[in-house]
């Protein structure tokens, strides 16, 4: 995921320098609400990384969000699980804030 971005913006090579990722937090707040049987949560995934080429820092963040609607029959667990596309996506978003 790293290379497909970077390259974008920079020529990749075999003999290039290495480009270091750093995932510095990982935050996953919800919020929800319900009016009788009807629930919507949402959760937002949050990924603050650190890129490092060339002996440059390049700091970003990415968010990615995940929300569902339901009755009260239908939601068996309070918290939204944690997604790993969801996480992807954020950890994409991140990278390419930072770089492009």
């Amino acid at each position: 995921m790293t290379e497909e971005v970077i390259s974008e913006k920079y020529d990749l090579c075999e003999g290039g320098k290495q480009v270091f990722v750093e995932i510095l937090s990982i935050e996953a707040p919800s919020k929800g609400f319900s009016v009788g049987p009807f629930q919507k949560k949402s959760k937002e995934t949050i990924v603050k990384i650190r890129v490092i080429i060339n002996s440059e820092n390049f700091e970003g963040e990415g968010l990615a969000k995940t929300s569902i609607k339901s009755t009260f029959l239908d939601l068996n667990d309070e918290n939204l699980p944690f997604e790993k596309t969801t996480f992807a996506s954020a950890v994409k978003k991140a990278i390419e804030q930072t770089i492009l």
